[in-house]
């Protein structure tokens, strides 16, 4: 019998997403095979420290993520130094698993950290991940690959009057307003005229510290996702598709609709028509292959105008009990567990 291999989950951060991470990452540490993984556990606090909880999670701690306990309340997990929990990882010759959301973490930033350390880590490497985060150069790169998107403008900051005007010339609306680097439909608003598009300019260009922002038309259509994983390393095969539907009244899948339950339907397998299935499916393989993701991804799509447009590519999609892929692939006959022994089988060495 092969020795268990070691594994760190990471969660936590910096970001807007912090709790979403923490709930990704206590499903990992729920959900990996104590059978074939030591798991530990390493949390990004607020601050940029850690907490670290060096020795292998138990039986009992794993009923505590059952109920709903945090990573951050696991007896022994222990404050330290980010950089001394890193190394502590690298001196257990772990795998890093991340379940990080957000800038610092899903961006590039920390898998740059880990390369430079030589610790081997789930998903998608800098480059992939640095696009992905950033819808501006993700526009730019699916532009370059012949992969349709909703028409868009990218505004500086300036008077956001002049900002909407220019919206309304371009794009018209409704329209869409998106901080480049947020996920989890956090800094998205959905303006039906110029003065909601001002205060949305606005509010971004504040929220995002000055950069610019982008805008999109607004298409009026069916949204599915993509999960896409890769049950053998290299070999990346896609799930069933999942139409999302909010519920009544609200403008978009926003985030209370992704993690509050009732807040929409979540359809699996979407009921399209097999030709829209295949092309989706087809669609959502080739901005995983060539942006070079790794171990898994999951991207959004609109289906409008009869023709399916990317709305954007998750690198490292959640993994809570609601979250998309794992639903995909349950309906697929695949465990959590599945899912992430196989990232693991797939981390970068």
């Amino acid at each position: 019998m092969l020795p268990a291999v070691p594994v760190v989950v990471v969660a936590g951060g910096t970001s807007p997403e912090r709790d979403v991470s923490l709930r990704s990452g206590a499903e990992a540490a729920r959900f990996l095979d104590p059978g074939c993984f030591r798991i530990s556990v390493l949390v990004i606090r607020k601050d940029g420290g850690a907490l670290f909880r060096e020795h292998p999670l138990g039986r009992a701690d794993r009923e505590a993520l059952a109920r709903k306990a945090s990573l951050e309340t696991l007896p022994g997990i222990e404050r330290c130094s980010l950089l001394d929990a890193l190394e502590g990882i690298r001196r257990k010759g772990a795998v890093a698993l991340l379940a990080l959301h957000g800038p610092g973490g899903e961006d590039g930033t920390m898998q740059g950290c880990l390369e430079t350390l030589r610790i081997p880590y789930t998903g998608s490497g800098v480059i992939a991940s640095a696009i992905g985060m950033d819808k501006i150069r993700f526009r730019e790169f699916a532009a370059a690959n012949g992969i349709p998107t909703a028409p868009g403008i990218v505004l500086p900051p300036g008077i956001a009057v002049r900002g909407a005007a220019e919206i309304g010339r371009a794009l018209g609306f409704p329209c869409m307003v998106k901080i480049p680097s947020s996920g989890s439909s956090i800094g998205v608003w959905k303006c039906g005229n110029a003065r909601e598009a001002a205060a949305a300019l606005a509010a971004a260009w504040r929220d995002s510290g000055g950069k610019p922002v982008l805008a999109e038309a607004f298409l009026a259509g069916r949204e599915v996702t993509v999960p896409v994983w890769e049950p053998s390393p290299g070999k990346p095969a896609a799930l069933p598709v999942i139409e999302i539907r909010p519920a009544k009244g609200r403008p978009f899948f926003d985030l209370e609709a992704k993690y509050d339950a009732g807040a929409c339907e979540e359809i699996v397998p979407a009921p399209i028509p097999d030709g829209e299935r295949r092309a989706v499916q087809a669609l959502g393989l080739k901005v995983h292959v060539l942006l070079g993701c790794r171990g898994f991804s999951r991207t959004d799509i609109i289906l409008a105008r009869g023709k399916p447009f990317v709305l954007e590519i998750n690198t490292i999609p959640g993994m809570t009990a609601g979250s998309l892929l794992p639903k995909a692939a349950r309906a697929a006959g695949h465990s959590l567990g599945d899912v992430l022994a196989a990232l693991v089988r797939c981390a970068k060495k």
